[in-house]
């Protein structure tokens, strides 16, 4: 008999808010602003027409499941933004496993579910940024990677295993278990 104890799955989160460039690899034709990446200045008094950003990988330790990506997009009108999620290698992960994603996403929250942990055991964000208006720009204020991790095993756990056999009983009338097994 082998008994094994773990702690229960735990939602994990890995967020950007944009306030420095510690969670981003690489961008292009963009700029950090006021906690917001925008895209980058045309040396016009205006913005460049595009842009692009690409997020740190997600590499959950016990994995158990991708739940969601999630995001805070400012969208104006005659703007675009339009976030892949993509593998450590930075190929975008296929439609068979997230739907949509080869066009882009610019809604709140991707659901990730789909996405197979052992083909797929770390994801990033990358997303393009645009604009038909040099005085407009779109902003990306967050995003995040969300995860299930665990069950996490729990060491030196204390068990003491009986039986309800009993071999007699004490002088005082308590009964002697037949198998008593204590362990850590």
């Amino acid at each position: 008999l082998t008994l094994k104890t773990y702690y229960k799955t735990t939602a994990t989160s890995t967020t950007d808010s944009f306030n420095d460039s510690s969670k981003i690899v690489s961008q292009s034709g963009t700029q950090l602003s006021a906690g917001s990446l925008i895209l980058g200045d045309d040396g016009l008094g205006g913005y460049v027409s595009s842009g692009s950003v690409r997020s740190i990988t997600v590499t959950p330790s016990l994995l158990s499941a991708w739940t969601t990506a999630s995001t805070s997009l400012v969208i104006p009108s005659g703007t675009s933004v339009r976030v892949q999620v993509i593998d450590s290698s930075g190929s975008t992960i296929p439609d068979s496993q997230l739907p949509g994603n080869s066009a882009g996403f610019s809604s709140s929250s991707i659901d990730l579910s789909g996405i197979s942990t052992t083909t797929y055991p770390t994801l990033a964000l990358r997303a393009d940024i645009s604009t038909n208006d040099s005085s407009q720009t779109p902003s990306i204020n967050l995003w995040s990677i969300n995860a299930l991790t665990g069950p996490t095993p729990v060491p030196n756990v204390s068990l003491t295993l009986s039986g309800t056999k009993t071999v007699g009983s004490t002088g005082a009338g308590a009964p002697i278990l037949k198998n008593v097994l204590t362990t850590t």
